[in-house]
């Protein structure tokens, strides 16, 4: 049990790591990845326990508000309202784990994550006049968001598909 808390705290120290350490250091169109998002949203996808990804989303999450410059708390409303609306999606609209139903509730997820995020900071920034925005970069952001999450999305689809049997589906044969 011990072990698997510390894998499960380890897991998204390494997600931070990647997400700010790595990741933002690339070239405009790669650095638009959010990685977080994409693993918790596949997680959710693997059926793995509600409680468990909003646990790991909101150790992620402190952990980036602790390397990120807008309010705190802005990151981690956004990724929690993000992930409770795409499991109620994921569980009442798309209830197969299909290939289409992972990138529509990735397009939904992301858009939701943005808006809220922009929103978040919009109103921080309004309260606090600390931050500018413009709408073009929101704009531009979001785009690079969807296409790169969306690929990251297929890749880890594609790859539990070849080396796991958790995503195969079950068919009735007619005999």
């Amino acid at each position: 049990m011990l072990w698997r808390f510390l894998l499960f705290l380890m897991t998204g120290v390494l997600l931070v790591i990647i997400d700010t350490g790595f990741l933002a250091f690339l070239p405009l169109p790669f650095s638009a990845l959010n990685l977080i998002t994409a693993v918790l949203l596949f997680l959710l996808f693997l059926n793995v326990r509600f409680s468990t990804v909003i646990f790991l989303a909101l150790w992620t999450g402190f952990l980036t508000e602790l390397m990120n410059t807008t309010p705190f708390g802005i990151f981690s409303i956004s990724l929690i309202i993000t992930l409770t609306l795409s499991e109620i999606i994921f569980t009442y609209i798309f209830t197969n784990r299909s290939l289409p139903a992972l990138l529509a509730l990735g397009v939904f997820s992301t858009l939701i994550f943005r808006t809220v995020f922009f929103l978040g900071a919009l109103l921080a920034s309004v309260k606090l006049t600390i931050l500018s925005f413009s709408s073009l970069d929101y704009f531009s952001a979001t785009f690079w968001e969807l296409i790169l999450n969306l690929v990251l999305l297929i890749v880890f689809y594609i790859l539990i598909r070849r080396f796991s049997k958790r995503l195969e589906g079950d068919f009735l044969i007619k005999e």
